[in-house]
């Protein structure tokens, strides 16, 4: 007979204890959507949500108390009407044990707790409580055991050297990086800044570039930095290989029509780049050209939305009131002139509210104008300029995401070739 296989190792000791030496303690006033808490009981709402603020937070149950939770009526106030609420109140407690390594992992959960109770609210909460009307606000007691240094010896800058270093000094990038938004919200100010978008955005790029990558941090980071700068380009690039590389290619695809506004060709950016190759990569399906770009007409006086910049198949979906149409005129003459104005209606006063939408299948210029009233010698008028999709970059043949090197269908290589392709007149125009 075979001879018995060998015992099973029994499993290694389970660590010692921490020994606490101080606390770190995070307060939270959730304001909750009046229906989350339901017919629900006050203890019974209680757990229900604290299981999940623990987990979300990287603690024990024991480390997160319910304070009170009390439920509103809508009223009157001097400043208006007050909406019904749920009003929450959670301590969460972050302990050390006077060693730097339990300190970092401390400041790393209360900067991810913090940023989804301040701006991600319904995050904390089981999914079936989420709702645009939860919001937050945090307070954080950090005695001095704790071992905060604030402002940190480390800058922003010193954290965008390491991440450019080859190879990339993630952690202590990372490092850094939670030390300064921690620093940031027990102060309570630069929390909105542009440069805390910065933060943010270099927070979700060096968790998902960890060894093991934590693509839920990562996310919650972009988006952070996208709330306080919705046109961070670099921000809307990474979140889109993020898309991608969870595979979840729809929202990847949004991204990329995001960053197509934001970098219009022909000189495009980097980051639309990269996004382009992670896509086809990962999709051989994957068809560039295919944006529609709601355009609210009725504003575009003054020819504050001219020129607008666009790829070959693109749509712009025209929203106006009753009193605009959109006219298509032939030329620059006539777009200037505003003539032709009674024969080349494209989009009626009956179409606005539903939209008009009108798809770009030809290269060069197209003028259009509204042909009510005086608003077209008054600006409102718009060149759109069409522009060949980029060939698609072969399958492995583009840089890495994340590298100094633009790919091979870069924005600076293929901005000779698509200007070529521009009618000369708008070229020379709107240049």
């Amino acid at each position: 007979p075979p001879p018995p296989p060998p015992p099973t190792p029994p499993p290694p000791p389970s660590p010692p204890p921490m020994v606490v030496t101080a606390t770190m303690v995070v307060t939270a006033n959730l304001t909750l959507a009046a229906d989350v808490m339901g017919t629900d009981t006050e203890a019974a709402f209680k757990a229900k949500i604290l299981p999940t603020i623990a987990s979300i937070s990287g603690v024990g149950e024991s480390a997160v108390v319910i304070v009170s939770v009390v439920k509103t009526t809508a009223r009157h106030h001097r400043r208006g009407l007050l909406a019904a609420a749920v009003n929450v109140e959670v301590e969460v407690s972050f302990n050390v044990d006077g060693t730097a390594g339990a300190r970092n992992v401390a400041t790393d959960k209360a900067v991810s707790f913090m940023t989804r109770a301040r701006y991600m609210t319904s995050a904390l909460l089981p999914p079936t409580m989420a709702n645009t009307a939860n919001v937050g606000v945090t307070t954080l007691a950090a005695p001095a055991g704790v071992g905060l240094t604030c402002p940190p010896t480390n800058t922003y800058a010193d954290a965008a050297v390491m991440v450019g270093k080859e190879p990339p000094e993630i952690l202590s990038a990372r490092r850094v990086l939670n030390d300064l938004a921690i620093c940031a919200h027990k102060d309570g100010t630069g929390l909105d800044a542009a440069s805390m978008a910065n933060n943010y955005n270099l927070l979700g790029f060096t968790n998902r570039k960890l060894a093991v990558p934590d693509r839920v941090l990562s996310e919650l980071y972009y988006k952070r930095a996208l709330q306080i700068n919705p046109s961070h380009v670099a921000a809307s690039g990474y979140l889109g290989e993020l898309y991608v590389d969870m595979k979840r290619l729809a929202e990847a695809r949004v991204v990329l029509d995001s960053l197509k506004m934001m970098c219009p060709p022909p000189a495009g950016c980097p980051s639309l780049d990269y996004l382009r190759t992670a896509m086809v990569t990962a999709d051989a399906l994957f068809v560039e050209g295919a944006y529609t770009r709601q355009l609210q007409w009725s504003s575009c006086f003054d020819e504050k939305c001219s020129p607008t910049n666009l790829t070959l198949g693109d749509s712009i979906d025209f929203r106006y009131t009753s009193n605009h149409n959109v006219i298509k005129v032939a030329s620059m003459a006539a777009y200037t002139g505003c003539s032709e104005l009674m024969t080349t209606e494209v989009g009626s006063t009956a179409a606005g509210t539903a939209g008009y939408v009108h798809k770009f299948d030809a290269l060069g210029a197209h003028y259009f104008v509204c042909g009510k009233s005086d608003h077209c010698t008054r600006g409102q008028k718009m060149v759109v300029n069409v522009f060949p999709a980029p060939a698609a970059t072969p399958s492995g043949a583009g840089a890495n995401s994340y590298s100094n090197t633009p790919p091979s269908s870069g924005a600076s290589s293929f901005a000779a070739t698509l200007m070529s392709t521009l009618v000369a007149a708008a070229v020379l125009a709107y240049a």
